[in-house]
C-alpha cells in the first residue's frame, strides 16, 4: 500500500499552493508491527514538513525586508548564501542573502537572517538540550534526542555541553548583578519555609589533587509562589552565602519575613543556616 503526503499553503492573497512532502509505502496489516507509520517514517515526514514551512516563512520575510522602510525601493542583493539553522525537527539550510545599502542612506541590516538567528538554532531546541543536559550526562542527552527526533549533527555531547554552560554563565551573570545591587523586594511574603542540607564531594586522586568540597543545597517554599531551588559550594566560593540570600530575595523574602528552616539536625548545618540566612530563624524540628 502506498500514500502520498502533501502540504497545502494559503498565501495572503488567498491562493492555494500544494507541495508533495513524501511518499509512504507500508505492507498490508498482517501483524501488529505493520500498523501505521514506523518511527523512521514519522521522523522523515516531520522533517520534510518542517523544511517546507520554514522555506515559505523565510521567503516571505526576505521579500518584506528587502524593501527599504524609508523610500520603499528594493535593495540590491550583494551576495546569495545559505545559513544553517538547527531546529527540533531537523537542520535547515535557509536562504540568507546580503543586501546592499539603500541609496536613500537609511541604515538597515545587510543580512537580516544573521540578525534574526544569531545562535543558529531555535530557542525551542536550545531549551530542550539544556533541560536534558541538566538531567543526564551530555552524551546521554544527545543520544535521547537522536533517538526520538530527526537526526542532527548538533545532537552531540559537545554542543549539548556548550549550550548548558552558556545558560549557566547567563544565570551566573544575573546572580552576580543581583548580589551587587541587592534590590528591594517589592512584595515580600510574610512567611517562608526553607529546607537546607549539605553534601560532600570527594576529590579524585590525581597529580593535581583538588580539595574536597561541600555543596549546600535547599528548597524555598512560599504560599502562592512557585518553589525555588538553590545550591552553592560552601568552601570554594566566596559568594556562597550571598547566593543563598539572593535566592531568598528572589523568592520574596523581605526584612520582616519569618523563616522556618528544616535541616537534618547536624550542629554545623544549623549554625551555618543561622549565620547565612541572617534573620529570624525557627527550627521547628530536625529531619532525620
Amino acid at each position: 500500500m502506498k500514500w502520498t503526503v502533501k502540504i497545502e499553503r494559503i498565501d495572503e492573497a488567498g491562493n492555494l499552493h500544494s507541495t508533495t512532502v513524501g511518499h509512504i509505502e507500508r505492507p498490508e496489516l498482517t501483524s501488529e508491527a505493520d500498523l501505521g507509520l514506523t518511527h523512521d517514517d514519522g521522523k522523515y515526514l516531520i522533517r520534510r514538513v518542517q523544511a517546507e514551512v520554514a522555506q515559505d516563512q523565510v521567503h516571505a520575510l526576505i521579500s518584506k525586508v528587502r524593501s527599504c522602510r524609508c523610500c520603499g525601493h528594493l535593495r540590491s542583493i550583494k551576495e546569495h548564501r545559505r545559513r544553517r539553522i538547527d531546529t527540533v525537527f531537523g537542520h535547515l539550510r535557509i536562504h540568507a542573502p546580503r543586501f546592499e545599502a539603500c541609496g536613500c542612506g537609511r541604515p538597515a541590516a545587510s543580512s537580516p537572517m544573521a540578525v534574526l538567528f544569531p545562535h543558529r538554532a531555535t530557542p525551542e531546541l536550545r531549551h530542550l538540550q539544556v533541560r536534558l543536559g541538566c538531567k543526564f550526562s551530555y552524551q546521554q542527552a544527545a543520544g535521547i534526542l537522536n533517538e526520538f527526533l530527526p537526526e542532527l549533527s548538533c545532537f552531540n555531547h559537545a554542543t549539548t555541553r556548550n549550550r548548558v554552560l552558556a545558560v549557566g554563565k547567563a544565570i551566573e551573570a544575573e546572580t552576580r548583578a543581583e548580589i551587587a545591587e541587592k534590590p528591594k523586594v517589592e512584595k515580600p511574603v510574610d512567611h517562608m519555609t526553607v529546607g537546607i542540607d549539605g553534601a560532600f564531594v570527594k576529590a579524585t586522586r590525581s597529580k593535581n589533587q583538588r580539595k574536597n568540597f561541600e555543596i549546600v543545597l535547599g528548597r524555598i517554599e512560599t504560599c502562592g509562589r512557585q518553589e525555588k531551588i538553590f545550591a552553592a559550594v560552601r568552601d570554594l566560593d566566596d559568594l556562597a552565602r550571598e547566593r543563598v540570600r539572593s535566592a531568598l530575595r528572589s523568592a520574596g523574602r523581605g526584612p520582616a519575613t519569618n523563616l522556618t528552616v528544616l535541616s537534618d539536625g547536624e550542629d554545623a548545618m544549623r549554625l551555618m543556616a543561622g549565620q547565612w540566612l541572617n534573620g529570624r530563624v525557627e527550627h521547628p524540628f530536625a529531619l532525620r
